[in-house]
């Protein structure tokens, strides 16, 4: 699956906070992009936290 914002695959993970996980957010390691699952398709919940290089 790759990140709608900086088009990166496999820098999709579990998004971790010290009160454990939520099994449907999704953090993209690259730009910080905050994203969750509905159905088949990929929505945003937070846009980049990081600049992307054009």
């Amino acid at each position: 699956m790759n990140c709608p914002y900086c088009n990166r695959q496999d820098h999709l993970e579990i998004d971790l906070h010290a009160d454990g996980f939520s099994a449907d957010l999704l953090e993209c390691s690259q730009c910080g992009a905050l994203l969750t699952i509905k159905g088949s398709r990929l929505e945003t919940v937070h846009g980049p936290a990081k600049p992307l290089a054009l």
